[in-house]
């Protein structure tokens, strides 16, 4: 099933199950050697966790499987960032990208 994305993610672009495959999988890349990740990838994940929170509180979903993905994609997302977070405890960079993280990411981390 495709769906239109919220307009905060990209304009035209839609959300299927395969997009969210290509997420997780993403995932699971920067999960595999925290130590190794650079900036970018902080400030990667940190875009994916506000767009997932955008979508989750918009509400506007009409596949429940979609909204669980989203959710459970959401959660991985959070506790990733918290990983590095632990890992990497005085990395200014890492802060930098804590300090944008939307409000409800931020009390999760």
């Amino acid at each position: 099933m495709v769906i239109p994305s919220h307009p905060h993610l990209s304009k035209g672009n839609t959300l299927s199950e395969e997009t969210l495959e290509v997420l997780r999988n993403y995932l699971t890349y920067l999960r595999d050697d925290l130590m190794k990740r650079t900036p970018l990838d902080y400030w990667t994940l940190v875009i994916l966790i506000s767009n997932m929170e955008s979508v989750i509180s918009a509400n506007s979903i009409p596949d429940e499987n979609i909204t669980e993905i989203v959710k459970d994609i959401y959660t991985e997302a959070t506790l990733l960032f918290s990983s590095f977070v632990k890992a990497k405890p005085d990395n200014d960079d890492l802060l930098m990208a804590v300090a944008a993280l939307p409000e409800g990411a931020k009390k999760q981390v």
